[in-house]
């Protein structure tokens, strides 16, 4: 499934509609194609590689990229796991012809370059193998030809893995982001503009409705947690099926940035009911 989903996004991170999915065919019980069809895929059939050119080709490349990838990882992982050590590639790995060099730079342009798009590539528990994959060709797609890989065979090891590590360096901060951030315009027509909760939020936080916590405590449907530019607190709570955006008061701001982090961290608590309480005038927050 996972493959599917990403192909899902792919299609529409790019805009395509109108497309049809051909998947090689694997018996009568057909577990790939509703698997493809479980991801929202459209016009999704199977048909023998034997007879089916497309299917051939997306075969072999997938085998590549999966024989390329699994060789690395095997080059690349300590002989002993009980020690911290530091492993890099041996010198067969850059012992190439000319041939084999332009091999890497037309692999390199098929799956670095063409076609960019944020959902080109979609990984799970592999995405380092991955990264290191596209390291590789990369790497390889520096050199003029293999005359030059060789003048300083004994030190491309070691070159290799520090650009491998500045590209995971990289990967990861794409990743330390994991909210979903919408780039909001104001318009000069409008005083407010709607979450992604669909709650409507003013651009002058002091004209948001303050969220009534009475003394003693209160339990609301909260579906969001955060806070403007300004760092005001604020909270999209459901009520009677509408989203409203209320301030929060400042003493819970800590808590709202903290939620915020949490969420950030790939932990998101929301919907959730909340419990506020007031007791001599300061405020508790229980998480239900």
């Amino acid at each position: 499934t996972p493959p599917f989903v990403g192909f899902h996004r792919f299609l529409k991170e790019k805009s395509i509609t109108d497309y049809s999915l051909v998947i090689d065919r694997e018996g009568q019980h057909q577990k790939t194609v509703l698997a493809a069809r479980n991801a929202d895929l459209k016009n999704v059939t199977d048909n023998d590689s034997r007879n089916h050119f497309g299917i051939r080709m997306a075969d072999m490349f997938a085998g590549l990229i999966a024989k390329l990838m699994k060789s690395l990882c095997k080059a690349l992982h300590p002989t002993n796991p009980d020690i911290i050590q530091k492993t890099i590639l041996g010198q067969e790995w850059f012992k190439l012809s000319n041939n084999q060099l332009m091999l890497y730079k037309k692999t390199q342009h098929i799956f670095c370059e063409l076609n960019n798009a944020w959902y080109k590539s979609f990984a799970g528990i592999y995405a380092d193998d991955l990264v290191c994959v596209n390291s590789l060709l990369n790497f390889m797609s520096g050199f003029e030809n293999a005359e030059k890989i060789k003048e300083k065979i004994g030190m491309q090891g070691e070159y290799f893995n520090s650009f491998a590590c500045r590209a995971l360096l990289r990967d990861y901060g794409k990743k330390e982001i994991k909210l979903p951030i919408d780039a909001i315009t104001s318009d000069c027509k409008k005083e407010y503009y709607f979450n992604q909760r669909g709650a409507k939020v003013y651009f002058d936080t002091h004209k948001q409705p303050m969220l009534t916590i009475p003394n003693g405590s209160i339990s609301y449907k909260v579906l969001s947690v955060g806070f403007d530019k300004i760092m005001t607190p604020l909270i999209t709570i459901e009520e009677n099926n509408v989203s409203i955006c209320y301030r929060l008061p400042e003493q819970l701001l800590e808590w709202a940035v903290t939620t915020v982090a949490i969420a950030n961290e790939g932990v998101n608590m929301f919907p959730s009911f909340v419990t506020f309480t007031k007791r001599n005038e300061k405020y508790y927050v229980d998480i239900i």
